[in-house]
């Protein structure tokens, strides 16, 4: 319930007085037996007659490294049918967009048009 109620591995720890490694591995182990009965469970389930699909983002790192979700439910059941994440990179280089314009320019061979 510690988890679920947002505490971080090492507050966990802290207050069971173990090695944050001790707790990394058993949420590790409680994690694969989740994968593990949700796999048994989608093998003798029905086909899902409705399915709901929705995204949203989650920002892991910092707000320039944002995972995409994309969930497939079943709206009866509130079961995951299908979850896809992917990470796409937010933000500039940091060299400005006419620097990052002019360098793709110069090694496509001036694809992009530019201003007289």
């Amino acid at each position: 319930m510690k988890t679920v109620g947002c505490m971080a591995n090492r507050q966990i720890a802290r207050e069971l007085r173990v090695a944050p490694s001790t707790i990394d591995r058993q949420l590790a182990r409680l994690g694969r037996h989740c994968l593990l009965y949700h796999t048994q469970q989608m093998q003798a389930a029905k086909p899902a007659s409705a399915v709901v699909i929705d995204g949203f983002v989650s920002f892991e790192h910092s707000q320039f490294w944002p995972f995409h979700h994309h969930p497939a439910i079943e709206p009866g059941s509130d079961l995951i049918v299908y979850s896809t994440d992917e990470v796409r990179r937010s933000g500039t280089d940091g060299r400005g967009p006419s620097a990052s314009a002019s360098a793709s320019s110069s090694s496509t061979g001036d694809l992009i048009p530019r201003r007289c």
